[in-house]
């Protein structure tokens, strides 16, 4: 499966890091920092 980083996606979607990681803990996804990756599934 695919892996992207968080600042990566963040870039993409125009948010800062900040915003898109608290976003993706506030839906009880498990990140340490924007550098963390997530699996495609949970991205799409």
């Amino acid at each position: 499966m695919a892996k992207i980083r968080i600042y990566e996606l963040a870039r993409d979607l125009n948010v800062t890091n900040k915003e898109l990681v608290e976003k993706i803990r506030n839906m009880d996804i498990y990140v340490k920092s924007h550098m963390s990756s997530l699996d495609a599934a949970p991205v799409q």
